[in-house]
């Protein structure tokens, strides 16, 4: 099988395994914004955005060192286990750590909510998806994108269970989902503890530690800033306006976070293919074909989530969720750019230059706090979705720039270019004009053009859509 074929399998695996374990998030968002209040439904998007940046500091950048690695080292199980162990060992004392000074330091962050009771629970799955992440990244380094995925929806599956019997079973507050997430987190340990056992050693190579530190110590300044560009801006909300505003964000974010998701199932192969084909002849070549479907395919879908954004929002039940209506095109246009921005940093972690993230997270990510400070009081969540969109193009811009040195290759072509103009003027018309054509009329003629940009699609021959259908059908299959 050819490379092409290859990443394209890979990534409709990781695409579609991505959907399906996340599926069970969306499909519970109309159940959250119906069932809790606005208020509630704030904590709880302060609580999701808690666990990621513990994540991170717990050593979530170990994963992308495993990553890396793996492609390095002959005894592949002690290097796996060094890595896994040292890891999770520093994870559980700063965990201590942080839950520890809690009740002191969160307080100084937030206006409204205190550590105990709800958000010290973000801390805590922190630390199960500090060592859920490691597992999967395991499966991905070995290029075994079934098992990963596998490994991904039965966590994601036992937390929506959890939250759906607590609801709709037990009655319960937003304190008993959470704490029965905790319980479902800790069941499903045990089943990435069976699967994990046989592919690591369980020791510590001395040898392995220190340039695994140096590897990750720019990798996590890199992901802390880009925490701040992602989450930040609820923060500078709930500061700045109430919690309601707080609520209106978190599920216009939820929404287009549809992307973040395509974007995380297609960097899952990309990143994998980069690598184990960075020194073929022909990487420059298979690096344009295939950065063209992806950004392609992802801009399409950008645009369907912009024509449709009026029945998303609807779904959700209340109607102060429609004021999400302003900035929802804002954020999808930040997370394309976060998906251009995957497709040159791989390179760049190829290289191992990845001194240049920090660096550039860092100045995105001031540059977003900047932009919050000031403008949140005066234009509210339109200053936010600004403020992430602008320091996506930043990221995006810095890395592009510095991969030239390495791969100096044109993505985009005259069809290309082409098509995504038609994308935005698609956009733009339904956007400004949707609201004055009657709703059955209105979905008519945006199914009509979504159906017409896919044969746009074909026709430039930009993709090959019997190939990608037949793809997701053999892989839903199996």
């Amino acid at each position: 099988m050819s490379e092409g074929r290859k990443f394209s399998r890979e990534s409709s695996i990781y695409v579609i395994g991505e959907f399906i374990s996340k599926a069970f998030s969306f499909l519970l968002l109309p159940v959250y914004t119906s069932y809790l209040s606005l208020e509630d439904f704030a904590i709880y998007s302060f609580v999701t955005m808690i666990w990621p940046v513990v994540l991170i500091l717990l050593g979530k950048s170990f994963s992308a060192y495993m990553l890396r690695g793996y492609y390095e080292y002959e005894d592949k199980r002690s290097f796996l286990g060094t890595v896994m162990l040292f890891s999770m060992s520093t994870g559980v004392l700063i965990t201590a750590c942080i839950h520890f000074t809690g009740p002191v330091v969160f307080p100084l962050i937030f206006k409204n909510i205190d550590y105990k009771p709800f958000l010290q629970y973000g801390v805590f799955f922190g630390l199960y998806r500090l060592f859920f992440t490691h597992v999967v990244t395991i499966f991905r380094a070995k290029r075994e994108p079934r098992t990963s995925v596998m490994l991904s929806i039965a966590q994601f599956a036992a937390q929506a269970a959890a939250v759906a019997v607590s609801i709709f079973i037990l009655k319960t507050d937003l304190l008993g989902i959470l704490q029965a997430q905790l319980i479902a987190f800790s069941i499903i340990t045990v089943l990435y503890l069976f699967v994990l056992w046989k592919e690591i050693r369980l020791t510590i190579l001395p040898g392995i530690i220190r340039p695994s530190l140096v590897f990750i110590m720019p990798l996590h300044i890199h992901a802390a800033a880009s925490w701040v560009v992602v989450y930040a801006s609820r923060i500078f909300i709930e500061r700045s306006l109430t919690l309601v505003d707080v609520s209106v964000y978190a599920a216009a974010t939820q929404l287009s976070f549809i992307l973040t998701v395509i974007n995380n199932g297609l960097n899952q192969a990309w990143s994998p293919f980069v690598y184990a084909n960075a020194e073929q002849p022909a990487f420059p070549d298979l690096f344009s074909v295939n950065a063209r479907k992806l950004v392609v395919a992802e801009f399409l879908t950008g645009t369907v989530l912009i024509l449709f954004s009026r029945e998303l929002l609807t779904l959700l039940g209340k109607t102060e969720y429609q004021q999400a209506l302003a900035i929802f095109p804002l954020l999808v246009g930040a997370y394309l750019f976060q998906m251009l921005y995957f497709i040159y940093v791989a390179i760049i972690v190829y290289h191992k230059r990845t001194s240049l993230l920090p660096l550039t997270s860092a100045v995105s990510g001031g540059i977003c706090m900047l932009l919050n400070w000031l403008l949140v009081p005066v234009w509210g969540t339109t200053a936010a979705a600004l403020s992430t969109l602008v320091s996506f193009i930043i990221m995006f811009a810095a890395v592009y720039l510095y991969s030239k040195r390495y791969l100096n290759v044109i993505v985009w072509n005259p069809k290309a270019l082409l098509f995504l103009f038609s994308l935005v003027c698609a956009a733009a018309v339904f956007y400004i004009w949707g609201t004055s054509v009657p709703v059955p009329v209105s979905i008519s003629l945006k199914i009509g053009t979504v159906c017409l940009l896919v044969l746009l699609l074909e026709r430039l021959k930009l993709m090959n859509i019997r190939e990608f259908t037949a793809n997701l059908v053999k892989n839903r299959i199996q």
